[in-house]
């Protein structure tokens, strides 16, 4: 058994997650099943303090006065729900739904999924608006052996930050994340969720979000088979389907990269509208930045296309042969930095970092999804 579990469910609107039925193919995920839309996902804690979204107060001081700069009273009236998500990157579903989750725009059918596909991950939020997730985090207690179960709704991320290398080998992906509200908490009638049967899918009593139970993860929720940088080529021989392609004009595959970072900052404004707890959550655009260093050499001469400010296509995809991840950040990206390291006792590398920007260029055939960024999977 877990010392610490955590699972993640869809919402199909804000704070309020999907109805997970017991036995229905897809709804939770497992490392056996055939299913490719999935509801529910246990997430592997494989690192000390993984996850680290708590409820946490927004103090107001008032100092004592009279000359004296010593605190006199504190008051709050929000909470936030912030934290973090660190996780490999595991090939397949998992992966799919965490990149949705952070990146994927609602399109005008209601769907987590690409312009004009009316299939997926279905949410009421508006269209443009970023989907947001339940997250239930169960913590054993030291002396009784209990657990402490908290449910987080309506969590959207902030920021994600991928990144890969030959010394690394596997993938590593962290989410910043934002909620709305921590249940069990001392000022609503809200109640910590409980325990079930191993292995079960979670069921809900009168409606999200109190009378929760969630159940305990068996051995095959949680995701195996993570990438490796190797998946990051097409040069990697069997199973290796990757790339790392970038030029301005025609797409120019990298071979000689050491490593690789893909990074995104969302801007997500939230409003409290005089309550205790986050009522709304919106995205208002982001900051996106590609960074690989690669083996110094003149062809393609990246400094020139950097001092040029030359508009450059960018695509990376990491695949497994079975499973693939791909992001086109299209064709109107810009070096907004090209560093060189020259060391005495290793080999030359320059390292460049590419910021995504609206691509006038882009064909879209849904007026809501962002024209800088787009993502597919296998």
């Amino acid at each position: 058994m877990a010392r610490e579990f955590l699972l993640f469910i869809q919402e199909s609107a804000y704070k309020t997650p999907v109805t997970p039925t017991v036995g229905s193919t897809g709804t939770l995920w497992n490392t056996t099943s055939s299913a490719t839309a999935f509801q529910a996902f246990f997430a592997r804690l494989d690192g000390g303090d993984s996850f680290t979204m708590r409820p946490r107060i927004v103090p107001v001081t008032v100092p004592y006065g009279g000359g004296f700069a010593i605190p006199a009273f504190t008051v709050s009236d929000k909470y936030e729900c912030v934290g973090r998500y660190q996780t490999k990157l595991y090939a397949g579903p998992f992966t799919q739904f965490l990149f949705q989750w952070a990146a994927q725009q609602v399109n005008s059918a209601g769907y987590v999924a690409p312009a004009g596909v009316s299939a997926g991950w279905s949410t009421t939020e508006i269209p443009g608006n970023l989907a947001s997730v339940s997250c239930y985090h169960a913590i054993q207690l030291g002396i009784a052996g209990t657990y402490k179960v908290r449910a987080y709704r309506g969590v959207k991320v902030r920021s994600f930050n991928f990144e890969i290398s030959q010394d690394s080998q596997i993938g590593t992906l962290s989410l910043e994340l934002v909620g709305s509200v921590a249940h069990g908490n001392q000022f609503d009638s809200s109640t910590d969720p409980t325990l079930t049967t191993a292995g079960t899918a979670p069921t809900y009593t009168a409606g999200p979000p109190s009378g929760s139970t969630i159940p305990y993860p068996a051995n095959n929720n949680y995701p195996i088979n993570p990438y490796l940088f190797i998946n990051t080529s097409n040069t990697g021989g069997s199973g290796s389907s990757g790339y790392l392609e970038v030029g301005s004009g025609a797409l120019t595959a990298r071979t000689t990269f050491e490593s690789i970072a893909l990074s995104c900052t969302n801007q997500m404004m939230t409003r409290f509208w005089a309550n205790r707890f986050a009522q709304f959550s919106q995205f208002c655009g982001r900051n996106m930045t590609l960074t690989a260093s690669n083996f110094f050499t003149n062809s393609p001469d990246d400094r020139t296309a950097y001092e040029g400010l030359t508009g450059q296509s960018i695509s990376l995809s990491i695949g497994n042969g079975t499973h693939s991840a791909t992001f086109v950040l299209n064709t109107n990206n810009i070096f907004t930095t090209i560093e060189d390291s020259l060391p005495l006792a290793d080999i030359y590398t320059q390292k460049l970092t590419a910021t995504s920007q609206w691509d006038p260029a882009f064909v879209g055939t849904d007026p809501y999804l962002s024209a800088d960024f787009q993502m597919a999977f296998t």
